[in-house]
């Protein structure tokens, strides 16, 4: 039971305190306690008497002062120092007290010496301690013993990152679990006066610097970062460390995230090892033109375009209204935010390719906001399929803003890529037209509706991403394809793209109509830096346990991807918001633009084979 019983602790603490005196007073008559009695002398009549009487008023003191240090109510399989000190100051307040009733009132039966009271405290305190503590003694010495043969019965060795009040926490819970699988070994703590303590018996060796040597030289199977308030600084250095090691990795995040130490341990993830700075939305911004209107989302099955709709219900939406050809996830997805959440929420299968169906959708429902994520995404897939590409995402985004103008919507947000970026790839080309498209209608002015496009790159997860690709190469045992050692890109969390998007949304306004918006996606990741971290992040060893392979690259791929556009350097700004940016549309002939978007749906009708061509005949500073 986790908390003993009171009546049973009250009895056991009656017999405890008679049993001590019954002792101390025998070893008295014994001629152990060194007093005038040097030789074995039976008790006499009159210390039978003492006793009893002693006795009875030693159960009532005792009893009332440990119940007044609360001494039966604690969960004494987590007792720890201060119930020790609780047990040591109550069992000598209630021996004073018995040895002041002893000298005015019991000692007329039979006077007692002081060491009688001395070695009965002594008795009383090794009993009471071992009846409350005795269940936490054990475990310490199976937790003593378990670091001796714990690699040989297949308990994992777990080093803990963090000395503070959390790591106390999950070492405690570690401990005292039931039939535990793991074992805490060592800890690690940048703070020098901790250097060389132990805490619940486990030591604190060194700082991070000195993790992969740690790791190594104990056998240490887990590493688990217990630092939930660690800034991204502090984290990004203390995986720098753990992932040179071939232990997995795990992660106590911050405590709002979870219900409780242990079971709110999750796997270090890639999200972590991108070390992204929290966004500071602002929140009315958002509100401003979200809150009460109706929103439509193409594409809104997709990754991108549910989780927009998950972000758009903070901010009070009067409808949101998912248009996808594919019906299953659309469908899970209205299942899913509608038990979220009392917005009125709308599904509609339709393809943006069919123009008379959006201006159907547009005229029925009238939105107020659209947010454009549908979009043919796989690169390998649209240069095998290229004409699918240019119908879907061009002419399918033409007809979206047609619509959208029609209908006097507010505003049109364009999700774009960093692959339209001096694109060599189909899908990229066609990101980069879908922007000339939007910038077009823009210049032709658009009434009342606010055209823009916001641009990033890769999002974990997201369809299209080598993310999938890789972790589940690794899941398979290998061997991992990467495309060059150099091979870099950028990364950003679901989360926050679609958060930055919703920002991004609010900043068209007539004079800026017609504008890319550019998140700030910081540095580019090396892919092969990351494919050797993920395979450590199991607890592989890369070249080992899960083979890297190189290989060429597939038609279209690029060594380094682009967020911006040379041409578009010279007039780029930063908005009022730190993580985007501004890029005004470059000076172009829109009427060539237009003869050429001809000849490209003639193309993507008849003959996709000069598709390519077309793309670099439209000035996308395309190269195949």
């Amino acid at each position: 039971m986790e908390r003993a019983k009171p009546a049973l602790l009250l009895i056991c603490d009656i017999l405890f305190i008679n049993f001590s005196l019954i002792i101390a007073v025998a070893l008295w008559y014994a001629g152990f306690l060194f007093g005038e009695i040097r030789e074995v002398q039976p008790i006499p009549e009159s210390s039978w008497f003492w006793l009893l009487w002693a006795g009875i008023a030693a159960s009532a003191v005792h009893t009332l002062v440990f119940a007044g240090f609360r001494l039966y109510s604690h969960l004494w399989r987590f007792a720890g120092i201060d119930e020790l000190l609780k047990i040591f100051a109550a069992t000598i307040i209630s021996m004073i007290i018995l040895f002041i009733l002893d000298l005015l009132i019991i000692g007329n039966i039979a006077p007692m010496p002081r060491r009688v009271f001395v070695a009965a405290w002594f008795f009383l305190f090794f009993l009471s301690t071992v009846s409350r503590l005795g269940e936490r003694i054990l475990r310490r010495l199976a937790v003593t013993i378990g670091y001796l043969v714990s690699s040989k019965v297949g308990i994992k060795r777990v080093m803990v990152i963090g000395a503070g009040q959390t790591g106390i926490d999950l070492i405690r819970s570690m401990q005292n679990k039931p039939g535990r699988d793991k074992m805490p070994v060592l800890i690690v703590d940048d703070d020098p006066a901790k250097n060389n303590s132990h805490i619940m018996g486990i030591r604190i060796m060194g700082d991070i610097t000195n993790i992969p040597y740690l790791a190594k030289a104990y056998a240490i199977d887990e590493i688990t970062i217990a630092k939930p308030d660690a800034d991204n600084a502090e984290l990004k250095s203390i995986l720098e460390f753990c992932t040179q090691t071939d232990c997995r990795l795990t992660i106590l995040p911050p405590i709002s995230e979870v219900a409780g130490v242990e079971t709110g341990i999750r796997d270090v993830s890639i999200s972590d090892l991108l070390y992204r700075e929290e966004v500071k939305l602002d929140t009315e911004g958002i509100e401003a033109y979200i809150e009460g209107a109706c929103v439509l989302v193409t594409g809104g099955g997709g990754t991108i375009g549910s989780e927009l709709c998950r972000q758009l219900l903070n901010y009070k939406p009067g409808c949101i209204l998912i248009i996808d050809i594919y019906e299953n996830n659309a469908f899970d997805l209205v299942q899913e935010l509608s038990e979220k959440n009392d917005a009125r929420i709308l599904f509609r299968v339709a393809s943006i390719r069919d123009r008379a169906r959006m201006n159907e959708l547009f005229e029925e429902f009238k939105p107020d906001v659209v947010f454009h994520a549908a979009a043919h995404k796989h690169v390998s897939t649209m240069e095998d399929s290229p004409a699918e590409a240019i119908k879907n995402n061009v002419f399918g985004t033409l007809n979206v803003i047609k619509a959208a103008i029609a209908n006097d919507c507010g505003r049109f947000v364009l999700i774009s890529s960093d692959k339209a970026v001096n694109p060599t790839n189909i899908y990229g080309a066609s990101k980069r037209a879908a922007e000339i498209v939007m910038q077009r209608e823009a210049a032709r002015g658009t009434g009342k509706t606010l055209l823009s496009a916001v641009r990033f790159g890769n999002v974990l997860g997201a369809a299209g991403s080598i993310i999938p690709k890789l972790k589940r190469q690794i899941s398979q045992g290998g061997p991992v394809t990467i495309y060059n050692k150099k091979a870099e890109r950028f990364f950003m969390t679901i989360s926050e793209a679609c958060q930055l998007v919703l920002q991004a949304g609010g900043l068209a306004t007539k004079e800026t109509s017609g504008h890319i918006f550019i998140l700030d996606m910081g540095e580019p990741v090396n892919i092969d830096d990351l494919v050797h971290k993920l395979i450590r992040l199991s607890g592989l060893r890369p070249g080992e346990d899960i083979e890297v392979i190189y290989s060429e690259f597939l038609p279209g791929e690029k060594l380094k991807e682009e967020l911006v556009l040379a041409e578009e350097q010279k007039s780029l700004k930063l908005t009022h918001y730190n993580k985007i940016l501004e890029a005004v549309p470059l000076t172009r002939n829109y009427a060539d633009f237009d003869a050429h978007m001809d000849r490209l749906r003639t193309f993507s009708e008849r003959d996709p084979k000069r598709i390519s061509q077309a793309f670099k005949d439209m000035n996308l500073n395309y190269e195949a």
